[in-house]
């Protein structure tokens, strides 16, 4: 009987240290499946040491960021060169002038989605794209008539169409405020702070977008009796009711 015990005892002893040393492993259970747990409980327990999960959903994090960031600026840059396109001279069709009651359709459509400060720098991005495109003869003519190297000039003409872009940006930014309002104060609002700024905002070389319409008689005649700004308000009008469709 004494020795029955003692070999009861024994495979007890024996079981229980098996028990444990399957817990020290970590293994959760028996064979390949505890295993297979253990080295993922392992394996995790590194990551989150060394920061490794956070860090790569940080990055696909901020991947999806830059991309939404350079898409919009792509929709603000399109807008400027839309403009660009629609402006006498650039293309040989009298319809070409067409294009600008659309090309304020990108920068509208994302302006909604920013804050102040993006809505001014988007502004200002479409302004400069529109700048330069509109007025890339300046360089040439510094560099032929005032002697200055052809690097000086485009420099020169690019600090001017920075600050020619100016004025989209302050529109932008404001425009960006009036967002919240309801779609037709924020549409009527928005193309007045367009013409505003045209008008009233001092820039070295001016250039109405309504000068786009200079092949259409009867839209410029609009100019008459309301200025030739008033045409800048309708183009930003049908670019706002069509981003809103």
């Amino acid at each position: 009987a004494i020795g029955v015990e003692a070999a009861d005892t024994s495979h007890r002893g024996s079981t229980c240290g098996c028990a444990q040393a399957r817990e020290r492993r970590g293994e959760g259970g028996t064979g390949s499946v505890g295993r297979i747990r253990a080295r993922a409980v392992r394996l995790g327990a590194i990551a989150s040491r060394h920061g490794w999960g956070w860090g790569m959903a940080g990055s696909v994090v901020t991947a999806g960021r830059e991309a939404a960031a350079w898409k919009t600026l792509g929709a603000a840059a399109g807008t400027g060169a839309l403009v660009v396109l629609a402006s006498p001279g650039v293309l040989p069709w009298k319809a070409a002038g067409l294009i600008a009651w659309v090309s304020f359709v990108p920068l509208l459509l994302v302006l909604p989605r920013l804050d102040l400060r993006r809505a001014a720098l988007h502004g200002w991005v479409a302004g400069l794209v529109f700048q330069a495109g509109a007025a890339s003869w300046y360089p040439g003519l510094m560099a032929r008539y005032s002697g200055m190297s052809p690097a000086v000039a485009v420099a020169l003409g690019l600090l001017i169409w920075s600050l020619q872009a100016l004025p989209w940006a302050l529109w932008c930014a404001v425009a960006r405020a009036l967002s919240r309002s309801s779609a037709t104060v924020a549409m009527l609002a928005t193309a007045a702070a367009f013409a505003a700024v045209e008008r009233f905002v001092p820039v070295v070389f001016r250039g109405p977008i309504a000068l786009t319409q200079a092949a259409f008689p009867a839209v410029a005649q609009v100019a008459e009796p309301a200025g030739i700004h008033a045409v800048s308000w309708l183009i930003i009008v049908a670019s706002f009711a069509l981003a809103e469709a």
